[in-house]
């Protein structure tokens, strides 16, 4: 448990984990204009689409180099 705790990559992953669910599941106010609107709605998606890629990314790097043994481990028993 303590290899967990002092993982930064554990604490990075999570963070990508947030921004990607955040950015992907959020949306605008509906009194902003139209074109603020949309550009808002469109930005916050590739935020979440490209936290996901970032994430995806460094979880195979490091599940290769095997930094991360304990969330592989616990995906593979999922």
């Amino acid at each position: 448990m303590k290899k967990v705790l002092t993982n930064y990559r554990y604490y990075l992953l999570a963070l990508l984990a947030v921004l990607t669910v955040l950015g992907i599941f959020s949306e605008p106010a509906e009194e902003l204009p139209m074109l603020t609107w949309l550009w808002a709605l469109f930005t916050s998606k590739a935020v979440g689409f490209g936290a996901g890629y970032v994430y995806y990314r460094l979880y195979t790097r490091w599940e290769k180099r095997n930094s991360i043994p304990e969330l592989v481990k616990f995906n593979d028993e999922f």
